[in-house]
């Protein structure tokens, strides 16, 4: 039986971790020797991917109506092959009360739906009425490369966040913790790294405002695998105050390279990073600086967050759930 892996929001010239996800599960299942065939935007077929196995959709519609209009077709599209094993991240979420009754008609005819974390499963349970055991979780990995580095180097930057510039990253309450770290006397040099996706703006305004210029850097265009290593490997905490994750894979990256881990007392990271990290109220400045102090003078278990990250989040491991649930929908076609 095929293996049809979709992703309408692919991008294979965007750096993100839902581009990491599709390209990593997708070597994963040609590796393991299935029959794949890969569906994404016209001209986005990864590089891994062999000419007879990409399957190429083009539309024309602006904005989210874009990510319909492909599904559309890739619905067509399916009902004209044999049957298949189809693995999608698609989500129209521009329009959620629309596309929560949408897919959660179309997600319970599914026998298994694989999501990233213990968390997205509760939510899918809770918001679309998916019974928890049709739920599949297969957390998110991290590439080798994170893994052969050496983490006793000089570190020169004290905070570091990964995350694009929008509503639900929460870098204005970042800047606000700094600030109050500044009243108190304590500045830190902090990197932010990530694309403006809504919310950049503000975050200037904030820093210029307060006088921060000199202590928070914004590096908000693109960047390769090996800068983002070389940051992580240069910083000594890594902080997110982000409100909402689906899993987090900053973390995993962080964690994997040495860096602390200080971050929003949210379920997700919990999950993630256990009591490696340390937390904090995501809408409270005060909490968010005593925490982002505390942890900078924490000596780092740089031994024990790799262990961590070796053990649980490589993506040979990770993967397994869905090697093991397309065994089973084989043995059953």
């Amino acid at each position: 039986m095929d293996v049809v892996l979709v992703s309408f929001y692919y991008d294979k010239n965007f750096y993100c971790g839902a581009n990491k996800r599709f390209d990593e599960t997708g070597k994963f299942l040609k590796k393991n020797g299935y029959r794949l065939k890969v569906a994404v935007p016209k001209g986005h077929v990864p590089n891994w991917c062999d000419d007879d196995e990409a399957v190429e959709f083009d539309t024309t519609s602006p904005g989210p109506l874009r990510r319909i209009e492909l599904f559309l077709k890739f619905q067509a599209w399916l009902k004209r092959i044999p049957k298949s094993i189809v693995i999608s991240d698609f989500m129209p979420a521009k329009f959620p009360l629309i596309s929560r009754k949408w897919q959660a008609r179309q997600w319970r005819k599914s026998g298994k739906m694989l999501t990233v974390s213990s968390f997205t499963r509760q939510q899918l349970n809770r918001f679309c009425g998916i019974a928890s055991e049709d739920v599949v979780v297969s957390h998110n990995g991290i590439d080798a490369a994170y893994l052969k580095q050496r983490t006793d180097g000089e570190r020169t930057v004290d905070f570091l966040y990964v995350a694009h510039f929008e509503q639900r990253k929460n870098h204005p309450m970042l800047i606000r913790g700094l600030i109050e770290l500044k009243k108190r006397g304590t500045q830190a040099r902090t990197v932010l790294m990530g694309k403006d996706h809504g919310t950049l703006g503000e975050v200037r305004k904030l820093i210029t405002e307060n006088g921060l210029e000199d202590w928070v850097e914004i590096e908000g265009g693109s960047f390769s695998e090996e800068e983002l290593i070389a940051m992580y490997l240069n910083s000594k905490v890594f902080v997110t105050p982000a409100k909402y994750e689906g899993f987090g894979m900053p973390i995993i990256e962080a964690m994997a390279s040495g860096c602390r881990i200080c971050c929003s007392d949210i379920e997700v990271f919990h999950e993630v990073a256990g009591k490696k990290a340390l937390y904090f109220d995501p809408d409270d400045p005060m909490d968010i600086a005593e925490k982002l102090n505390r942890s900078r003078q924490q000596n780092a278990d740089r031994a024990g967050l790799r262990t961590l990250v070796e053990n649980a989040f490589t993506w040979d491991h990770t993967l397994q759930p869905i090697r093991e649930q397309i065994e089973k929908f084989s043995k059953q076609a």
